[in-house]
C-alpha cells in the first residue's frame, strides 16, 4: 500500500488531495479524496486503449463498471465506493503511441471515491 498527500499543488489554500494505492496480485485499488470545503463531486477517469493499430477493443459497460478485451487479454475498471455511479465514454479517440485511446469516466457525488483496476 502506498499513500500520498499532495500539498504543493497550485490549489486553493483550503484544498488538498489524498490518494492511497493498494497493489495486489491481478488488481490495483485506488482511494482518492479531495479535501476542502465545498467539494461536491469527483470525476474518475480511465484511459482505455480502444484500438492498437491491428484490432479494435471489445467494450462492455455495466453501471459502475466496464470490461475491455483486446487481443485475448482483458481488464476491468469498477467504482467500488459508489455503486450507483455510471461509467460513460467520451466518444472522442485520441492518438497514442500504442494506437487510439478514449477516456471512460464517472462523476461521483462525493469528495471521496474508491475504484479498482483488475485482470480477471
Amino acid at each position: 500500500m502506498a499513500h500520498w498527500d499532495f500539498d504543493n499543488l497550485a490549489l486553493p489554500t483550503d484544498t488538498g488531495i489524498s490518494q492511497t494505492i493498494t497493489v495486489q496480485p491481478k488488481k490495483v485499488t485506488v482511494e482518492d479524496e479531495i479535501l476542502g470545503d465545498g467539494i461536491q463531486a469527483v470525476r474518475v477517469s480511465f484511459p482505455m486503449l480502444v484500438y492498437d493499430g491491428a484490432e479494435h477493443a471489445s467494450l462492455s459497460f455495466a453501471g459502475n463498471g466496464l470490461a475491455l478485451r483486446l487481443q485475448d487479454r482483458s481488464i476491468r475498471f469498477r467504482i467500488l465506493s459508489h455503486r450507483g455511479s455510471t461509467i460513460r465514454r467520451t466518444g472522442t479517440s485520441l492518438g497514442h503511441r500504442n494506437g487510439l485511446i478514449e477516456e471512460a469516466y464517472a462523476e461521483v457525488p462525493d469528495s471521496r471515491v474508491v475504484y479498482r483496476i483488475s485482470a480477471p
